[in-house]
């Protein structure tokens, strides 16, 4: 989100939304939709983190789609790999495409595995 790929973090809610309204006027959304690369990075970046009892971190990552993930299986995995790190997956989906499949990934019904 800060156009920086070699260190795309964001912290702090103010410096997210001062990059989201920033990217919202560059960015051409467009498909297919893949996640799973996307979030095996942001694993990699997680598990190399050294939390500690006087350093601790927790990870927010917040997608937000206007399409259908058309990598389900690679994005449950990765969703998997992260669940037993600090790291929350928000996906959320805007406008009129199908979005039902991602009731998959909420785990409300069962737990989510790989």
């Amino acid at each position: 989100m800060n156009g920086n790929i070699f260190n795309p973090r964001v912290n702090g809610i103010d410096n997210v939304i001062a990059h989201y309204k920033h990217c919202l006027s560059n960015v051409n959304l467009y498909g297919p939709t893949h996640f799973g690369s996307v979030l095996e990075q942001i694993n990699q970046q997680v598990e190399s983190d050294s939390n500690s009892y006087s350093n601790q971190n927790f990870h927010v990552l917040l997608i937000i789609t206007d399409g259908v993930i058309n990598d389900m299986n690679q994005t449950i995995d990765q969703i998997v790999r992260g669940s037993s790190q600090a790291l929350a997956v928000i996906i959320v989906g805007v406008g009129n495409a199908d979005f039902s499949n991602m009731q998959t990934l909420d785990g409300d019904e069962e737990a989510l595995y790989s």
